[in-house]
């Protein structure tokens, strides 16, 4: 039996179910056996002779406990709520109800929801609530929990559940997060105040918070609401918090830190900002808040304040990426040159020019998702600086990919390019022209490089296409899918095909570095690599999305800059 967990437990399922077989047949009346005959039938998805193995199992009277415990696992392997739903009750009968764990009474009340059995769901429910209200480690796996309930059960019957638990806060919380989902807006802030009230120390989990990213919520309302509260003195901290995540992670940086510099004596009083990386955010708008204990600002956040005060050798202290480690030492010989460079750009700035003396040429930078870039943005100036570019910093603000334009440039998409044509006029005339970008940024200097008429671009981990059907298809890539519905809703695609831009880029050179192995860039790598004039470099012994840092940190940053731009 030894031998058997081992191979279940290290996924060898075929070498499993063939000693499993064998050892059968020296005893076959063994129920443990035929339990684990079963688990491993299932991972093979065999699901009718999984099925037949937990019987035999039955008839030879294994452990009831254990038996009803499979019969779930296998019942939700195949989809079956009925099975499902039958077994969680039978466990319920032979188990003491007070043993059972609150994921068991939220499936009932998931189960029994769908099966028009209401009176059971609200129980079940209660049961579950009970326990998240005396055990500080369930309701934190509670978050993870709701996530896989219907909005519409939890918005019908959770305030019934109220009557009976009115102090249980994580009940407020999973209310707030359901009335958000079912676009109750109006109801979602009252009942996180609520919580907030019975708990003001108290935080949303992160699990909510990425689940908002990946549903359609009307933010727009909520925010309309949420401002009455911050306007009338009787929102709590979180509430500002919220938005503030809620700005930054649209792309709507500038309106992010407005609402955080006018409030930035309530956020002072309350000790524990909302999200992970609010202190970063709040440090990088130059506002400094108290930190409480186990909070601290992230190594990044230090990094990057670190490199925006010149402290260089400091900045190399607090990361313990190699990578950046060794971007940082390539940029410090640099740095005595005197020429000047980009210092702690504003947060705020959509688009930012630095150097526009430089002679040799001007390049455009697009940031990724959101305004992301890896590394910041002053760390690639000194470089640029050094080759004598003319850097264009353009951010994505919109969280749109840049695709519906550039606000600062444009109020579309044609508008932004004949935005970027005027910073060519007025910078590089009579210059070479080239591109830069990261992730979806890499997206945008193709897309742009393209209508600019770009002498060259230098892509890092690409997006080759923003078309909803073709990115889960072709690239099987599920990433930023309500960003992507967005884009699909609003844009016209047909001006957004990568394979147009780089036909129209003709024998002008495209080079793009990308992880190796079976991941979304290197999926997306292959769209590139279909065109002639598309160089795709590897990264050996690297799967990550971070290639830009492993670029430099394999080949220098200013060999790969040179080398794309033939400088």
């Amino acid at each position: 039996m030894r031998s058997l967990k081992v191979l279940i437990r290290d996924g060898a399922f075929i070498s499993a179910i063939e000693l499993c077989q064998r050892l059968l047949k020296h005893d076959p009346n063994n129920p443990y056996l035929w339990l684990a005959c079963s688990e491993i039938l299932q991972k093979l998805e065999r699901f009718d002779d999984a099925r037949d193995s937990l019987r035999a199992a039955k008839r030879l009277n294994g452990d009831a406990v254990t038996i009803t415990d499979r019969e779930i696992q296998l019942a939700r392997a195949m989809k079956d709520d009925a099975a499902e739903f039958t077994a969680l009750i039978r466990k319920g009968f032979l188990c003491d109800q007070a043993d059972l764990k609150h994921w068991y009474w939220m499936r009932v009340s998931t189960l029994a929801w769908q099966a028009g059995e209401k009176p059971v769901a609200l129980k079940a429910l209660s049961e579950a609530f009970a326990r998240y209200q005396v055990c500080e480690a369930s309701r934190h796996e509670g978050a993870q929990t709701i996530i896989n309930v219907p909005a519409s059960l939890l918005v019908e019957l959770l305030p019934f559940v109220a009557r009976q638990l009115p102090e249980n806060v994580f009940l407020y919380e999973a209310l707030f997060f359901a009335r958000m989902l079912e676009g109750q807006s109006s109801l979602a802030i009252d009942a996180f105040l609520e919580a907030r009230r019975l708990a003001p120390k108290n935080r949303l989990s992160k699990q909510l918070l990425e689940c908002f990213k990946r549903e359609e919520i009307d933010w727009d309302v909520f925010e309309a609401l949420a401002l009455d509260y911050v306007a009338d003195g009787t929102a709590c901290a979180e509430l500002i918090w919220l938005l503030v995540w809620y700005r930054q992670y649209s792309g709507r940086v500038p309106d992010a830190v407005v609402l955080l510099k006018s409030n930035v004596d309530l956020l002072r009083a309350e000790p524990l900002p909302l999200f992970m990386g609010a202190l970063d955010f709040a440090s990088s708008a130059g506002i400094s808040l108290k930190q409480i204990d186990n909070e601290k600002i992230s190594p990044m956040a230090a990094f990057q304040k670190a490199v925006n005060e010149d402290r260089w050798h400091d900045a190399i202290d607090y990361t313990d990426n190699e990578d950046l480690k060794s971007f940082v030492r390539q940029a410090l010989p640099l740095l005595d040159s005197g020429r000047p460079r980009l210092s702690h750009p504003a947060l705020e700035e959509e688009v930012i020019v630095s150097g526009p003396e430089r002679p040799n040429g001007i390049v455009f930078i697009f940031t990724g998702l959101a305004d992301a870039l890896i590394v910041p943005i002053n760390l690639i100036d000194v470089f640029l600086a050094e080759l004598g570019l003319t850097a264009v910093y353009c951010r994505d603000f919109q969280r749109m990919i840049g695709c519906n334009g550039i606000k600062s440039l444009g109020n579309d998409f044609d508008e932004t390019v004949e935005g970027l044509k005027s910073l060519i006029a007025e910078y590089g005339e009579n210059k070479p022209v080239f591109t830069m970008g990261n992730s979806a940024g890499g997206y945008l200097a193709g897309i742009y490089g393209a209508k600019i008429g770009a002498q060259a671009s230098l892509l890092f981990s690409p997006v080759y296409s923003v078309d909803a059907a073709e990115l889960l298809g072709r690239f099987q890539d599920k990433r930023a899918r309500v960003v992507i519905r967005r884009i699909n809703k609003s844009c016209d695609l047909s001006r957004l095909r990568m394979s147009d831009a780089m036909e129209q880029m003709g024998d002008r050179p495209v080079t793009a570095y990308v992880p190796t192995g079976n991941n979304e860039d290197a999926r997306h790598a292959q769209g590139f690599a279909s065109h002639p004039n598309v160089t795709i470099h590897e990264l050996d012994h690297f799967t990550g999305h971070a290639t830009i840092t492993r670029a430099a940190g394999q080949r220098g940053f200013l060999n790969v800059v040179k080398d794309a731009y033939g400088l």
